[in-house]
């Protein structure tokens, strides 16, 4: 068993595995990170996303779809030699199908 088998999300969010993009040999500077980020989704709550002004968002995914997202955290956590962000529904701003 993982760290991420024991893991659950909550509050309309996704566990996405970060995919960092580079450039041949080389990663992108950190500075790259004000562009959308790109990841794969790894899990997904069972709520909805509810904004303070009461609009509701659907999860617009499903489980192992690579996604584009906005990355308004900083909480970038490693498990298993991985890293991991929580993102809300509403930041997923495209996906596309594998």
């Amino acid at each position: 068993m993982t760290d991420l088998d024991q893991l659950q999300t909550h509050h309309g969010t996704a566990l996405i595995e970060t995919i960092k993009e580079t450039a041949g040999k080389f990663s992108l500077p950190d500075s790259d990170d004000k562009k959308p980020q790109k990841g794969k989704v790894v899990l997904i709550s069972d709520t909805d996303d509810m904004s303070d002004f009461g609009s509701v968002f659907k999860c617009p995914v499903k489980v192992g779809q690579t996604v584009y997202y906005k990355n308004w955290s900083s909480e970038i956590f490693d498990l298993d030699g991985k890293d991991y962000v929580t993102v809300q529904f509403r930041h997923i701003i495209m996906s596309k199908k594998l």
